[in-house]
C-alpha cells in the first residue's frame, strides 16, 4: 500500500481471534505519509488485537499522527500496539503519538507499546510521544520492541501507565519526561539523552494536538542541557 495526505477517523475492527489493523492493514510492505490517524480501535477476544490504528508487515511511516487510538484484548486477547503494530522491521520518522493505549479488558489488565509495537527492529527519528498507555502497571506505555532498533530524537512524556519501552534499542538525543512509572529508557543508552520539560507552546499538547515546542526548549536545535550537537529533539 501507498498512503498519502490521508485521514482515518473512528474506524473499528473486532474479531473472536487475531484482529489487525483499526483503520489499516496490509501484512506486507506500506508506505504511509502525512496521514492522521483519530480514535481508531481493534480488539479480539483470543489471539492478539494487533495495532489500533496501523498494522503493517514493514516499510516506513512518516509525517504522520496518531491520536486516541487503542488496540484492546478483551479476556485472553493481547494487546499489542495502541497505534501501530509492525510485524517485521519499520522506519518511523516525523511523527506524533497523542494518548494511544494498548491494554486488556474484562479482567483489566496490561497491553503492549501503547505508541508502537515491533516484532523486527524498528528506526525511530523526530517523533513525539505524549499520554501514552500500556493500560496498567506491567504493561508498556511506549515502545514494545522485540529485536531491538534505534531510537533517535524522540520526546516520550507524561504516559500514563506502564513502563515507557521494553526490548533493547539504543537510544540516543532522546527527552523521557513526566511518565507516571519513571522516565528510565530500556536498552543502549547511546549518547545525549536526558530528562527536561520539553517545554511545549500548548497548555494540554495531548488534547490540542499542538506539540510546537518554545525557543527556550530544552529539545530545540542549539538548547540541549548538557551542550551536545543533537539538533531538533521530537
Amino acid at each position: 500500500a501507498y498512503l498519502r495526505d490521508c485521514v482515518f477517523e473512528d474506524n473499528q475492527n473486532f474479531a473472536a481471534r487475531n484482529a489487525g489493523g483499526g483503520a489499516v492493514l496490509d501484512s506486507r510492505s506500506a508506505l504511509v505519509e502525512g496521514c492522521t490517524f483519530l480514535r481508531n480501535e481493534t480488539s479480539s477476544y483470543g489471539g492478539p488485537a494487533r495495532g489500533g490504528a496501523l498494522a503493517i508487515g514493514s516499510g516506513s511511516v512518516s509525517r504522520c499522527m496518531f491520536a486516541g487510538n487503542a488496540a484492546t484484548g478483551l479476556f485472553l486477547g493481547e494487546a499489542q500496539g495502541g497505534a501501530v503494530h509492525a510485524f517485521g522491521s519499520i522506519t518511523i520518522s516525523d511523527c506524533v503519538f497523542l494518548g494511544n493505549v494498548a491494554a486488556r479488558a474484562n479482567p483489566e489488565g496490561p497491553g503492549f507499546g501503547g505508541a508502537v509495537y515491533a516484532a523486527g527492529a524498528p528506526t525511530v527519528t523526530r517523533c513525539t510521544l505524549l499520554a501514552s498507555s500500556g493500560g496498567a502497571p506491567g504493561g508498556v506505555a511506549g515502545f514494545q520492541l522485540l529485536r531491538g532498533g534505534a531510537i533517535e530524537s524522540v520526546i516520550l512524556a507524561y504516559s500514563t501507565a506502564g513502563a515507557n519501552c521494553s526490548g533493547s534499542p539504543t537510544w540516543t538525543c532522546s527527552n523521557s519526561f513526566g511518565n507516571r512509572e519513571g522516565n528510565r529508557l530500556c536498552g543502549v543508552d547511546g549518547g545525549g539523552n536526558f530528562s527536561a520539560d520539553p517545554l511545549f507552546c500548548a497548555v494540554d499538547p495531548a488534547g490540542s494536538h499542538n506539540v510546537l515546542l518554545r525557543s527556550n526548549s530544552p529539545c530545540a536545535p542549539g538548547n540541549h542541557p548538557a551542550g551536545l550537537p543533537c539538533g531538533l529533539v521530537g
